[in-house]
């Protein structure tokens, strides 16, 4: 673990806020008119899957999962007893950092083999994740083995500052949120030998939207996902194609919204973009728990159990218009119909395979686990050890994508204008805009009709 052996997990996409967690739950349960606030952290979290059928020992299988009437089994590999304790203080905004916590916590619950105990020192694994803990577990013995720092700031920088100048690099792995350096969506390259932490991951009513995009634009702040949304539209507008475009609710990080979600189950394609500057979203994942087939920009940062282009997920150029169009209209046209359809089941199989969040602290705790400076006492079994960190940081390092710039400019002050205001292009033609796009959004997410309000 010391010196070159040392290596840096970064969060990139990793847990899937309505992923299959998230996503199944409320496809449980009744919709709800409005988006409802989330409860605090120290709240008892909806809860994940229960184990159905015990898979004989040793197959590296979990509880089966279901989203509507697609079923999968997890795959996990972390068999031994372990006790993973989350570092806290006691003086922590419930608020901060809430969807990360909450998909953690319910990973760590729904996994068999880990135990969740009050006490760091009694603890085989010490979750410490600065952003919401700020007061760093200076004192903990034995830390170089055990302690797991997750860290979900935006930036590329190490954000565990007075551990960094008290203790250094005594910790067992560092895993990070972002992990490309990115500038307006093009890639620029690895700054240092980092590595990606991703987010992980529903019930199937008739699609008949044929894009959902709700990419905010800010103020311009976000040109990469502005130039897809600006892209989605024409080609929708051209086209005569049906759908939501533009910002759909004002949902926070600490909210679920139920109608979000009921609103891209209604679509054929939903098309998402990371942020232009870092990678990894919890869009990507909430995208592909809706069961559509999904646009998605290319994530650089390493991922385990990755989605592949024109198999189980189409990804596209986020600098590249004409291309994003043709690629677009071709996955919407009626003769590739089914096979746009079979793109997104594939994609939906896989998340509940591998991305949900009992699959990512599976995944975290045996990357972490791996680098143990006495040889790993809890090693996994090795169905998929090319996937842990180690082996996709080597193969990330020694075989880096090449840098990439963006052929398109940013959309001008008038198109950010436009693009501030929904659309809603509604299937039987009549269009909405602004807030009546959004309130005309809504009533189809939960009836697919939309009656006019009386005057």
């Amino acid at each position: 673990m010391r010196g070159a052996t040392r290596w840096l997990v970064v969060l990139g996409a990793w847990w899937v806020v309505s992923g299959l967690l998230l996503g199944s739950w409320l496809g449980r349960q009744r919709q709800p008119d409005v988006a409802a606030a989330a409860p605090p952290v120290d709240a008892a979290p909806p809860a994940d899957a229960p184990p159905a059928d015990a898979p004989p020992t040793g197959t590296g299988l979990f509880d089966a999962a279901c989203s509507g009437r697609t079923c999968e089994r997890s795959r996990l590999g972390l068999e031994e007893p372990l006790s993973v304790h989350v570092w806290r203080t006691g003086r922590e905004d419930a608020q901060k950092g809430w969807r990360f916590r909450h998909l953690l916590d319910q990973g760590l619950a729904a996994h068999p083999a880990v135990d969740v105990v009050d006490s760091a020192h009694h603890a085989d694994v010490v979750l410490w994740l600065p952003q919401w803990a700020a007061k760093a577990p200076l004192g903990l013995a034995r830390a170089v083995e055990k302690l797991v720092i997750l860290d979900e700031h935006d930036d590329r920088e190490r954000r565990f500052g007075p551990y960094a100048a008290q203790r250094g690099d005594a910790y067992l792995a560092y895993f990070k949120r972002s992990f490309a350096n990115k500038s307006d969506g093009a890639f620029l390259g690895f700054s240092e030998p980092l590595f990606p932490r991703y987010y992980a991951m529903q019930h199937e009513p008739p699609r008949e939207l044929d894009v959902v995009c709700t990419l905010r634009v800010g103020a311009g702040r976000y040109p990469a996902r502005a130039r897809v949304l600006l892209w989605a539209r024409e080609l929708a507008r051209d086209r005569g194609l049906s759908g939501f475009f533009g910002e759909f609710d004002t949902s926070q990080r600490n909210v679920i919204s139920a109608p979000y979600f009921a609103l891209m189950r209604r679509a054929r394609v939903v098309v998402t973009c990371n942020p232009g500057d870092w990678e990894g979203d919890f869009r990507t994942w909430e995208a592909v728990a809706s069961g559509a087939s999904v646009f998605m920009d290319r994530h650089y940062a390493p991922m385990p159990h990755a989605f592949v282009d024109g198999d189980d997920a189409y990804i596209y150029d986020n600098g590249d218009g004409p291309a994003f169009k043709a690629r677009l209209g071709a996955a919407l046209a009626p003769a590739n119909a089914s096979r746009t359809a079979e793109a997104g089941e594939r994609g939906l199989r896989k998340a509940l395979r591998h991305h949900r969040a009992v699959s990512r602290v599976d995944w975290l705790l045996r990357s972490a686990l791996a680098q143990h400076p006495k040889s790993g006492p809890f090693r996994a079994p090795g169905f998929d050890e090319p996937e842990l960190g180690h082996a996709l940081l080597a193969r990330a390092l020694a075989d880096p994508p090449p840098r990439t710039r963006v052929r398109a400019p940013p959309p001008t002050k008038a198109q950010i204008a436009e693009l501030r205001s929904a659309l809603f292009l509604h299937p039987d033609g009549r269009v909405f805009e602004g807030k009546r796009a959004t309130t005309a959004a809504l009533a189809f997410s939960k009836t697919g009709v939309y009656k006019m309000p009386s005057r």
